[in-house]
């Protein structure tokens, strides 16, 4: 265990500041709100996706992914995530892939599908259900992309790829979506109530060695790190913690389950914190509240504590953030 504990909380800061006036009221949070206002606040011009995709050992991830599944035969390489695009007035909301529960036959069915179509220009090969691997002959040197966890919920359309094989990857995307509008998987997912499978979402990341060094991690989302068992014994024998319950119901702008998440966090995290503290566990606590571009640090120690000319309350904080986004 580290001296210093950190704690990642993506989703925390609701990012349309006309909703604050009423949002905020909801909130119940005294003791998060005094140790945010007293710490030391820097900004990080890395993401969400950052934290979770940290050790990149090729290139880039898809390269990284396309080499340990013995994919070689292509110049470039993109993550393809399957994903479901939802029409919002005149925007296209992006979802997660994991709401669509995709099972090892369905995606190996559609994959055959698209690479019988792009036969000779594009592949797909099959990483796990709901991730799959790109290869393509474009130059994707210059590619600038986001990845699908840091665009849920958004309009697609405002974080497609660019770079200058854009114009040819969107004709893909939407060749790709006209494909999968009738799939007869599709089909029988509506007859069951299960959400479409309707876009393939292409991205790459990078390697950021700006990142933080995580160590042990442990998270309420299994996929991520360590499951907690014992949040009252496990956050003092790790390195770092992420908690995402505000996470989505943020992205998809569901306020009242956000409330509650965030409520939650006063109760049940927050005092093991300011205790660690006091009690010397840790001599200092980073929090990492990811934006949609760039992430906030806000580090406290004990002696910050005891900074009482320090003091804004949630709102104001949150409006700090959000303000030149």
């Amino acid at each position: 265990m580290s001296d210093k504990l950190n704690i990642i909380l993506p989703g925390i800061v609701w990012q349309e500041s006309a909703d604050y006036p009423y949002l905020y009221k909801e909130l119940k949070i005294p003791l998060f709100t005094k140790l945010l206002s007293k710490a030391k606040r820097t900004a990080h011009d890395f993401i969400y996706s950052d934290f979770i995709y940290p050790k990149i050992s090729a290139n880039t991830l898809a390269k990284q992914y396309a080499s340990e599944i013995g994919f070689n035969s292509y110049k470039s390489y993109l993550i393809a995530e399957p994903t479901h695009l939802r029409a919002d007035r005149d925007r296209l909301l992006i979802a997660e892939s994991e709401i669509l529960q995709i099972s090892e036959d369905e995606a190996i069915q559609i994959i055959g599908d698209i690479n019988k179509h792009f036969e000779g220009e594009i592949e797909l090969r099959y990483f796990k259900d709901d991730l799959w691997v790109l290869g393509c002959n474009l130059d994707l040197d210059d590619l600038q992309s986001y990845s699908l966890l840091d665009v849920i919920g958004e309009n697609a359309d405002e974080f497609l790829p660019i770079g200058a094989s854009r114009l040819k990857l969107h004709q893909i995307m939407n060749e790709i979506q006209m494909l999968l509008f009738n799939h007869s998987i599709n089909q029988l997912r509506s007859e069951e109530g299960l959400v479409t499978i309707n876009s393939l979402w292409f991205w790459d990341k990078s390697s950021n060695n700006r990142t933080p060094n995580l160590g042990k991690l442990i998270s309420n989302n299994k996929i991520i790190g360590k499951s907690i068992n014992n949040l009252a014994e496990d956050i003092y024998l790790c390195d770092s913690l992420l908690i995402d319950k505000a996470y989505y119901p943020q992205r998809y702008r569901d306020s009242f389950a956000w409330v509650q998440a965030v409520n939650e966090l006063e109760t049940k995290v927050i005092p093991l914190i300011i205790n660690g503290l006091k009690s010397d566990k840790w001599s200092t606590i980073a929090i990492w509240l990811p934006l949609i571009n760039q992430t906030y640090q806000f580090e406290i120690s004990r002696l910050s504590l005891y900074k009482f000319w320090k003091n804004k309350n949630f709102e104001e904080l949150s409006l700090s953030l959000v303000e030149n986004l």
